[in-house]
């Protein structure tokens, strides 16, 4: 079979071509996406982010995981059944396996006559795609395994999938014409993900090394070893996802072979531990804590934990998924899951029955009332005299009368101890959690509690927009810290406390400074692809610099990070951001506007960056320039750019510098050597770099 791609010669039976991986099948048809439906193949988000964006998404670089699901002996199945029941049969494996990819925000790239390929991270990058990936395949299993019981008593079969995950850089786009546009993925990454699903077993989920040290840290694995992949010339480590871990985390980052007390934020901790202080003497407020991501929000926190002053008081947790605009109430749910020790693996009744001896120990007099509407909330199952007490409820009547129980609770359990209410990632949550809570915070002008918000700046419709409404509302009792990045002595001291290596060059650590722009998470990612990646190795308790050191490169998960952010800008903004790192860590705003001629605006879009704090302003050679406030977002914006697309640009800002800088070309060489460089003008290249030597 030759491939329609590359038009290498396959054997008959191929399914993917040996030589470039594609996909040799034939798709089957796939009914118009309804883009005006939020519920339709697509997100309604993520199909109006792509129509608002087909432009910027021609192509990119970026960096994703990789889903590919297939039927087992679907041969066999298509035999033995009538083809309109094959079609039966697959049409409900589809919309399990469709409706849970888009429940973890992935994008259905191809469908197969029996399988699916989806990406995670693409179009619109997460910095969590690779666990949303694990979370989809081992939702798909367990839901396909209820659908096998259905299959077996009305076909008599057996159904079951492989599924196969990697993670790893593609490139991502548009490829067709007007009349026939696909979303697709290509490169190295694809076809691994599916040399996974083949090797996987019936009903399980194989993943590769890369996607594995994403993960980690939220999954079981067993270990599979190394196995021969077809293509690859040296075997793979490979690992069966089992489950995901049952564990309260933090977000961003896993603890790996390096550790740092916190750095930079007494200030800020003093002041949040003067609200639980001001919370025992009777006196309610609501905090917002404020800040980029991996700024330290949840460090920050987490050692407020620590605090002696908390034994004095009863905390709730509760936490936003980035999924959650998809899920009414989780945060709410979460907390309340959190405070009465339900478990995901806990039974409806005996959830049911934590729910009702946690309510019962608060104010056992409103059981009766507070119990059914709480536990409708929950979406926990009643029976008896409380299905009967919300029998016949709907709609906002139904809502106000939770919201009215949820407030007892609260108020009852305020009465009992001073209550410390953390909701972390508030940006994340639904509409639905954000009206309730709006509610929820004015119970601190009365009562004795605090509430905790952990946002991130930048989303208008829930972190946002709650910041506005307390502060309007609750001007006596609302209280913001906006987190910092570090400055350059506090990043140092978070460096060098991290690994505590004697004559470590000054050379590396202030790379590192620079690089990170004084956020901890960056700091801390960097350190950890150092230890990773064997540039520094631990011997006898101690840490040794190898030389591998001046070849590392910006780590994925940071990579991931920084992408997400800039995916969220509107396209034209994102297209400017992408061409100003063709220009470099710093940029003229003569060479931007004129490299950029054909976005419109840029003095706008300039001030909402800088506003964002992407770029700062500053003077030099008498010139307005720009700098980049991280090294690594200007490295992750230019390496999503296709390397086709960079040679173009840097041959426009070169071409450029020697328009606007003509009087004073002299003080440009090197730049301009480097440009020409990249762009592969060797000539010109060549010529700059002697003159920038002083030859000529």
């Amino acid at each position: 079979m030759k491939c329609p791609k590359c038009h290498f010669e396959n054997s008959g039976g191929a399914k993917f071509c040996n030589e470039c991986g594609h996909n040799l099948r034939e798709p089957i048809e796939i009914l118009p996406i309804d883009y005006s439906k939020p519920h339709s193949y697509t997100p309604k988000f993520l199909a109006e982010k792509i129509l608002s964006s087909r432009s910027s998404i021609e192509g990119e670089r970026k960096l994703i995981t990789v889903l590919f699901a297939d039927v087992v002996n679907y041969t066999n199945m298509s035999e033995k059944l009538d083809p309109e029941e094959v079609h039966q049969v697959m049409d409900g494996c589809f919309r399990i396996i469709m409706d849970l990819i888009h429940k973890y925000e992935g994008t259905i790239n191809q469908f197969t006559g029996d399988g699916v390929m989806a990406l995670f991270g693409a179009p619109i990058a997460h910095e969590d795609h690779a666990q949303k990936a694990c979370y989809a395949a081992l939702e798909i299993q367990r839901a396909l395994k209820n659908y096998n019981k259905e299959l077996k008593n009305k076909f008599g079969i057996n159904f079951q999938m492989r599924i196969g995950l990697n993670s790893g850089t593609v490139v991502v786009g548009n490829i067709g014409d007007d009349l026939r546009m696909d979303y697709t993925a290509d490169g190295d990454t694809t076809n691994l993900a599916a040399r996974m699903e083949s090797l996987a077993e019936p009903g399980t989920t194989y993943v590769t090394q890369e996607t594995f040290k994403l993960t980690e840290g939220l999954f079981e694995f067993e270990g599979l070893g190394e196995k021969k992949v077809k293509g690859k010339n040296k075997p793979v480590l490979v690992y069966k996802v089992l489950s995901a871990k049952d564990v309260y985390r933090p977000r961003l980052g896993q603890e790996r072979q390096v550790y740092s007390e916190m750095v930079g934020r007494a200030t800020e901790l003093n002041r949040l531990e003067l609200q639980v202080l001001k919370l025992i003497n009777g006196e309610g407020s609501v905090v917002n804590i404020i800040g980029e991501a991996g700024i330290g929000k949840s460090r920050l926190v987490a050692e407020l934990k620590r605090r002696d002053t908390m034994k004095r008081v009863a905390l709730l947790e509760g936490k936003a998924i980035s999924i959650g605009r998809n899920l009414s109430f989780h945060p709410i749910i979460d907390l309340l899951k959190h405070w009465t020790r339900i478990r995901e693996d806990d039974s409806e009744s005996l959830a049911s029955n934590k729910l009702e001896t946690a309510i019962r120990r608060v104010c056992a007099e409103d059981m009766d009332e507070v119990f059914p509407f709480v536990a409708t909330l929950m979406k926990i199952r009643l029976s008896g005299k409380y299905a009967q007490r919300v029998q016949g409820i709907e709609g906002e009547a139904l809502e106000n009368l939770i919201l009215k129980n949820v407030r007892q609770l609260l108020i009852k359990a305020s009465e009992l101890a001073h209550l410390v209410i953390v909701i972390e990632d508030l940006h994340w949550a639904d509409i639905s959690s954000i009206d309730l809570l709006e509610s929820l915070f004015r119970l601190a002008e009365t009562h004795k509690i605090l509430f905790v918000n952990v946002v991130r700046p930048g989303y208008k419709e829930t972190g946002d927009r709650i910041r506005e409404i307390i502060k309007k509302v609750l001007p006596a009792h609302c209280i913001e810290i906006m987190l910092q990045p570090l400055d350059e002595k506090m990043s140092e001291i978070l460096i060098n406390n991290m690994l505590n290596i004697r004559g470590f060059p000054h050379s590396i650590v202030d790379q590192i400074v620079q690089r990170s722009g004084g956020n901890p998470f960056f700091i801390e990612e960097v350190v950890r692809s150092f230890v990773d990646e064997g540039a520094i190795v631990a011997k006898a308790n101690a840490f040794e610099i190898t030389e591998k050191i001046n070849t590392m490169k910006i780590p994925n998960t940071i990579s991931d990070v920084v992408m997400a952010r800039i995916d969220r800008l509107e396209h034209k903004t994102r297209d400017l951001l992408k061409v100003a790192s063709v220009i470099g860590r710093t940029f003229f705003y003569k060479i931007l506007t004129e490299v950029a001629k054909t976005i419109e605006d840029i003095d706008s879009r300039l001030s909402y960056l800088k506003e964002i704090q992407f770029i700062r302003e500053r003077r030099r050679m008498e010139e307005i320039e720009y700098l980049f406030k991280h090294a690594l977002a200007q490295e992750a914006a230019y390496d999503s750019i296709l390397l086709q697309r960079r040679k173009e640009l840097h041959l426009k800002v070169a071409d450029s510098i020697e328009k606007v800088f003509k009087e004073r070309l002299h003080e440009f060489y090197g730049m301009l050597a480097y440009h020409y460089s990249r762009g592969e003008d060797e000539d010109k290249a060549e010529d700059y770099l002697i003159k920038a030597s002083g030859k000529l």
